[in-house]
């Protein structure tokens, strides 16, 4: 209870008194002292009453409060930690980095008015070390340790403007004309790099007036033709535009490569005919397929035919080998073993042309093995023919190929040598 009602109270009371005092006879004063009495205690314990409930009012509004707060926050109402300043930005990403950043990207990616940026980690003046990506709250992000060529080049027009979006840029190169783009952006607030720049399909990063588009592969001391890019809205990423099928003629040519080269081939052995399983599969994502084929037999190995600029293409697996990919992702791993000798061979593909990615191989030295331990830890890794330690092959090739995305080659329909070529004209 306030101080004021207090006061109104203990006036009203005597009040009272003195009222009952004129009015009364000397017979009454006991009765009126009684009556005051009786009054100041009801008084007393009115304002016992309400303070309690006073107190009661006051838990139950910090418990609305409380809950007012849980909604707000569910509802996405609820008021944010404030955007740090980009030198509180810069100084975080630069603690996690260990280092300087050699350049810096400061601004609002992703269009929501906060703004993030990029730091990249470099040596010297030209040797890329690192990208790292820092939001608006200072949370950091190892974006790319892994290049294509050690050297970098970052243009005037690295900060690339499309769909109310702006993307970061870097070439990297290995000292000649030739260079792939990796390339980074925001989305809800995170960081992430393209779908085709984790693949090493974009040989520049533009924007005109006509959409996104890349160049090209092969070098870019020359003019390259322009590769127009789609863009998906929702993914906030990019594909390779579709190209219109050849009427067929792709269809035609599996068939006489089929029929010839790869007959030729195998005419010596009958398990081939009889063996043999092919299988119809789209890595790339455009309207021609590929056609990948297993000989039957351990040592007659595989093969993934490929169609572009008219012509066929093979990628012949060795031993036991087989094909892991990624459906539409333009990218698969050409696996392969024998004898205590394994290969792991990354490709990327776009409009039929595969790409090496990264080599991997390791087998066991001739009496290496001691008989005590996990075998495995006795063999010799190589990337890239570069040797390296167990852990950092294993590494190095889950970053290159997410095997619990992909699909195994013969996993759908299959066909045999003699139903493939009714298969392929049906498709």
């Amino acid at each position: 209870m306030s101080a004021n009602r207090s006061k109104i109270l203990l006036f009203t009371l005597a009040l009272t008194l003195t009222l009952s005092a004129c009015g009364s006879t000397e017979n009454d004063d006991t009765s009126s002292r009684e009556t005051a009495a009786a009054t100041a205690q009801n008084g007393s314990q009115q304002s016992v009453d309400g303070l309690a409930q006073g107190q009661q009012t006051t838990k139950q509004s910090e418990s609305s409060d409380t809950a007012k707060d849980k909604l707000d926050e569910a509802l996405g109402l609820k008021e944010q930690s404030p955007a740090l300043s980009e030198d509180e930005l810069k100084e975080k990403l630069e603690a996690e980095a260990g280092a300087a950043a050699s350049r810096w990207y400061y601004d609002d990616y992703d269009g929501d008015g906060t703004k993030e940026a990029f730091g990249l980690i470099g040596k010297d003046e030209n040797k890329i070390i690192a990208v790292y990506g820092v939001d608006s709250e200072g949370n950091v992000t190892l974006m790319r340790d892994s290049f294509w060529g050690t050297n970098y080049n970052v243009a005037f027009d690295s900060l690339v403007e499309y769909g109310g979006k702006k993307y970061f840029s870097v070439d990297t190169n290995c000292g000649g004309s030739g260079a792939v783009s990796s390339v980074f952006s925001f989305k809800d607030g995170k960081p992430f790099e393209l779908a085709l720049s984790k693949s090493e399909e974009l040989f520049g990063f533009y924007a005109d007036e006509d959409g996104a588009f890349t160049r090209e592969e092969g070098s870019w001391a020359h003019d390259r033709a322009r590769v127009d890019l789609e863009y998906d809205e929702a993914a906030q990423d990019f594909t390779i535009a579709s190209k219109p099928a050849d009427s067929g003629e792709w269809k035609q040519a599996y068939i006489d490569y089929i029929d010839n080269t790869i007959a030729e081939t195998y005419s010596d052995s009958s398990m081939f005919f009889d063996c043999s399983q092919f299988t119809i599969i789209d890595i790339d994502g455009d309207e021609v397929p590929e056609v990948f084929y297993d000989s039957g037999f351990g040592a007659g190995g595989s093969g993934l035919l490929t169609y572009a600029d008219g012509e066929v293409s093979e990628i012949h697996g060795g031993n036991s080998s087989s094909i892991y990919y990624i459906e539409a992702g333009g990218i698969f791993k050409y696996s392969s073993g024998h004898m205590d000798s394994f290969t792991d061979d990354i490709y990327t593909i776009s409009g039929g042309k595969p790409k090496l990615k990264l080599s991997g191989k390791y087998y066991l030295p001739d009496g290496a093995y001691t008989g005590t331990g996990d075998v495995q830890d006795y063999y010799e890794y190589y990337i890239n023919d570069a040797q390296v330690p167990r852990g950092v092959y294993e590494k190095k090739l889950a970053a290159a190929f997410d095997q619990s995305s992909a699909k195994w080659a013969l996993d759908g329909e299959t066909y045999t040598y003699y139903d493939i070529t009714s298969a392929i004209q049906g498709y």
